[in-house]
This record gives C-alpha cells, structure tokens and sequence, in this order.
C-alpha cells in the first residue's frame, strides 16, 4: 500500500505558521523598508533592529511563499519586494493594504478562543480586554486609529472597485452609514465629482475623518458628519452605503439599519451594502465562511450572511429589487432600490 503524506491536512492545519510569518512581516514594516530596494540580511536586521537568530529562516520563508524576491551577490543573499508586496504593501502608497494585517496581527490571538466560542455562542473579546469588541476599540484614541487603518487597508480594493463599477450618475446625495476615516466616501468622490457625500460615524473619529479628506483633497465633495446610527434617524439621501457594518449585528439589528435606510432613501434611491457576502449555496466564499467566525468571537451576534438573506430582509423592509455585484476577491456589493 503507498504511503501517502496528508499534505492538505497539514498544510490547512499548520496554516497558522504562514500567516503569523506574513503577519509579523507586516507589522515589522519589512516591505515599507525594502521598497524598490534589495537588502542583505544583515542591513535588514540593523534597520528593524533584530537580534539575527532566525532572521534567514524568516526572509528565506517570506520567499518560499513568494512575498520576496532574492538574489545571489559574492555569497550574499539580497532580499526585496515582488510586484504584490511593492504595490500592496509598502506604506504611503495609494494601494496599501498592510494596516489589514498589521490589525489581524493584533488579534491573532483572538481565534484561539474559538472552541469556546462555539461551546458557548458568546464573544470572546472579553477574555482578553473584559470589553466588547466595540468598547475596546473606542476605549484609546490609538487603538481607534489602528483599527479604522486596520479596516481602510481591508476595505480600499472592494471600495475602489465600486466607485468605478456602480452608475452613480443619477444620484446626488450619498451618506456612508459607520464611515470611519470615509474611505468608502473618498473613493467614490475620486470616481464621480458630481456627487455630495457625507460620511458618519462616532464623534471620536470625526477629526481623523476629516484630516483624511484634506488629505485626499476632496473636501469640496465629501464632509465628515455625525451619527449613532440605532439611537438617530439617518438623513435623507439619495444613495445610503455601509462598508462592513451589517456584519457586525445580529438579524433583528440588521433589520433595523435597513429599515432605517428605506425609510430615509429618496424615491428611486438605493442601499448599497460592501460585504463578504457568502453564496446561497455556502460553499464558495471560503472568506466569507470564515469571517463569519471571526463575528462569532469578536461580536455579540454578528455574522455575515448570503444575498438571498439580504433581499429577504431588503423586501421586508419595502425595497423592490435587488442585485449583486462582485468587486475585489470574495467582497461584493449587495444593492437594494427603493
């Protein structure tokens, strides 16, 4: 009988290994220093300042993924970015992804409550900070910041991917619904001049908010505004968007948020969800799936769901049809019109 090696077990079980390499990678800034240079081993380990021990294991790991390129110089290995990490993950750059993992990096630790989080159906945030998720992200003005970089660098490609696929041309007003650092608003802003938009989120973020506009140079376009969003009625609007919210709550809170975009919606207007939007079938969208758990632990009752969830829940509140859009890798559009 032939002997066979369970690769795919391991490899899916041991996972783990690779995405912490690629993780601490991140938060190191390994990429943001390498740039469109090759470093040695050792000028690597003087700039992050690093003890050496493991240091070739790590870059010769990071290559083996292909996330390095390395080349051969008089015995010496020189290590730099490949096109991917150039472009995604070198800080400053428009298409910079890594405050995602640099987050993830964060709460890593968090996924190895979910035993018990399926034992007993109840967020783990609390082992860890005696917060829920939300309480503890507001709780520093630090932790805040990192968690909305954190999520701008999730989110940009999905968002970039909307402002140019969807027809914002008959719409004029647009509110983006928990809009952090109006990432979601700039980009459509960048795509399509003519439409005003307002990006609402907590008072405690409303400075960085309005920084990242100035920064991006659409002030004239988009406006950072205030709201809490279960407690006030949203304003009226020719197009609401929410970019990773309804996730975030159970069925009956999600029913309320779209409840309260229809009602605020003008006539023809549209609700726009950006999720991981799992397929009816619950076999594709891997990402989704797992997301879902990340819900599980991090989140009261928050879980991401399937379009046919999202047109029931739509049509209850009054919308007549619906339609879904993918954008970037798993994430889609999930559009509902008034």
């Amino acid at each position: 009988m032939e002997t066979r090696y369970p690769e795919k077990l391991m490899t899916i079980g041991l996972g783990y290994w690779q995405s912490k390499v690629v993780l601490t990678a991140a938060k190191l800034k390994l990429f943001t220093l390498l740039g469109q240079e090759s470093l040695e081993a050792e000028q690597i380990r003087q700039k992050l300042k690093l003890h050496g021990r493991g240091l070739a294991d790590f870059l010769d790991s990071l290559f083996a993924m292909g996330l390095l390129t390395r080349e051969n110089h008089a015995g010496q290995h020189f290590y730099g970015n490949t096109p991917e990490t150039l472009e995604y993950m070198v800080e400053g750059t428009p298409r910079y992804i890594g405050g995602a993992l640099e987050m993830f990096d964060d709460r890593f630790v968090y996924m190895s409550r979910l035993e018990e989080a399926l034992r007993t159906g109840e967020n783990q945030n609390k082992a860890f900070t005696g917060m829920s998720l939300f309480d503890d992200v507001y709780s520093t003005h630090e932790k805040l910041i990192r968690f909305a970089n954190g999520m701008t660098g999730l989110q940009l490609p999905a968002f970039a991917e909307l402002a140019r696929r969807f027809d914002f041309s008959a719409y004029q007003t647009h509110h983006d619904i928990g809009g952090s650092l109006a990432t979601l608003s700039i980009q459509l802003a960048l795509q399509n001049p003519h439409l005003r938009s307002v990006s609402l989120d907590l008072p405690y973020i409303t400075e960085a908010t309005a920084e990242n506009i100035r920064q991006h140079g659409v002030q004239e376009s988009v406006k950072a505004g205030v709201i809490d969003f279960f407690k006030e009625d949203f304003p009226k609007s020719d197009v609401f968007t929410m970019g990773m919210i309804l996730h975030d709550w159970d069925q009956e809170q999600k029913r309320t948020l779209i409840r309260k975009a229809y009602e605020a919606l003008n006539p023809g207007g549209a609700l726009i969800a950006v999720e991981n939007i799992i397929d009816d079938e619950r076999e594709k969208n891997l990402f989704g799936l797992l997301f879902s758990l990340v819900m599980l632990i991090e989140t009261e009752g928050g879980y991401d769901f399937t379009f046919a969830e999202f047109d029931q829940l739509t049509q209850e509140a009054g919308f007549q049809r619906t339609e879904l859009t993918r954008l970037a890798g798993p994430v889609h559009a999930a559009v509902a019109y008034k």
